[in-house]
């Protein structure tokens, strides 16, 4: 309570009349919050909830409900990598990756793979392997391996991106 983490259920907290108890649902790793529920009150879709009770002792069960974060993955089709701060870096993004099994190549005309990383967080900017040396305007293919947060096996995607210079 009030900045303890509560993993034994049922819990039993003490506390003077005036005070105030803020409870903070925090889901675990794939969950998202979903509601909360009191004997007193309806579903609550707000994830901070307040309870200050004036009675010598009071009881109330107060349950919380997550669901499975939904995945979603979005990989864009062009990019502008002009240096003007606007879509200068080629990302896809998603939602419920397993960012620990992450695999993106980026390839050239010919096959030849221009970038790779392992990174969730890292996208392409256009350059050989993050070098000296940027491609020029020009169409080049992803291929995109990940895992969903949620799932077993392993997806890949293809596709292609415009470079415009």
């Amino acid at each position: 309570m009030n900045g303890e983490f509560i993993t034994d259920y049922p819990y039993i907290y003490s506390y003077a009349i005036s005070d105030t108890i803020t409870l903070n649902a925090i889901p675990k790793e794939k969950n998202v919050f979903e509601s909360y529920y009191s004997s007193d009150t309806e579903f609550l879709q707000n994830p901070q909830f307040s309870y200050n009770q004036a009675a010598l002792t009071s009881e109330d069960t107060i349950i919380v409900f997550f669901k499975r974060d939904k995945f979603s993955f979005y990989v864009p089709s062009s990019f502008t990598p002009n240096g003007d701060g606007d879509n200068d870096v080629w990302k896809p993004v998603g939602n419920g990756v397993d960012v620990t099994e992450y695999l993106l190549e980026i390839y050239d005309r010919l096959g030849t793979v221009i970038f790779t990383t392992r990174d969730y967080n890292q996208g392409w900017n256009g350059s050989v392997n993050l070098g000296d040396y940027y491609v020029n305007s020009g169409v080049y293919i992803y291929r995109l391996r990940y895992k969903s947060a949620l799932g077993i096996e392993f997806e890949e995607i293809t596709g292609p991106i415009t470079l415009v210079r």
